[in-house]
């Protein structure tokens, strides 16, 4: 219950082990969680965005998985982590319903930087992210590599 941050990358391992991490639920004071470079799936993705026991978390990163759609939906759909400041989810293919789902999640008051680049999000993604209200401390925002048109881009300039 006191671990605070688990960095685990480039390590490989399977989902089946990563899914034991993500489903725990005592490590409440956990701030910082990075299962970068490991090949996760929506498997353990899912379980990830499913814990609400990690309420004090204030960095994720998951970058360079194989995480798709429903692991993006899922983790939109986190409602308990208020404290999150950061969001790396770059080199996934969450896709248009990931995307849509973290652009409307209205916990996330504190996000600083939300990193999405290479995640398969086009237009519609990017116009669901652009309309979000509740990223008032937003500095940083990666959307590279997303096929983004001029919708999309419009869009992301008006907020």
């Amino acid at each position: 219950e006191n671990v605070m941050e688990i960095i685990l990358t480039d390590r490989k391992y399977s989902d089946k082990q990563l899914a034991a991490i993500g489903s725990n639920r005592s490590w409440t004071n956990l701030k910082k969680l990075n299962l970068s470079r490991n090949k996760l799936t929506d498997v353990c993705g899912r379980i990830i965005g499913n814990n609400t026991a990690w309420c004090n978390l204030e960095e994720l990163d998951l970058s360079r998985n194989q995480l798709e759609k429903e692991s993006g939906i899922a983790i939109g759909k986190n409602s308990c982590w208020e404290k999150l400041t950061i969001l790396n989810l770059e080199n996934n293919k969450i896709g248009i319903e990931g995307g849509c789902l973290i652009g409307s999640n209205t916990t996330w008051v504190n996000l600083q930087l939300l990193n999405l680049k290479s995640n398969l999000i086009r237009d519609q993604g990017t116009v669901a992210l652009s309309k979000s209200k509740t990223w008032t401390n937003l500095q940083d925002l990666c959307l590279c590599n997303n096929s983004i048109p001029i919708a999309g881009a419009a869009a992301l300039s008006e907020n």
